[in-house]
């Protein structure tokens, strides 16, 4: 991203597409998941199993495989894991 695309960003000017996808890609990197809500990924996942018929179990499936994979590693999941899983049974 040029610096001049990055003022104009900051400045309030909404970018062009390509610009837009390496924000939200640079953001992606940086942040991860921890700072996107527990429904929007849910939300995310649930497109991928939603063709089953109870798709907020498939989703379910999916993080509690990602919790165990992670607890595999001998690391702690990440705290996005934690508060899907929360969100779905909450």
């Amino acid at each position: 991203m040029s610096p001049t695309g990055l003022s104009n960003v900051l400045n309030g000017t909404q970018p062009y597409g390509k610009t837009m996808v390496r924000l939200r890609e640079w953001y992606q990197r940086e942040e991860g998941l921890s700072g996107v809500p527990a429904q929007v990924i849910a939300d995310q996942l649930r497109r991928y199993v939603s063709t089953l018929p109870e798709p907020d179990e498939g989703v379910a499936i999916l993080i509690a495989t990602i919790n165990r994979l992670y607890g595999s590693a001998g690391v702690p999941a990440p705290e996005w894991v934690r508060r899907v899983r929360s969100s779905l049974t909450g």
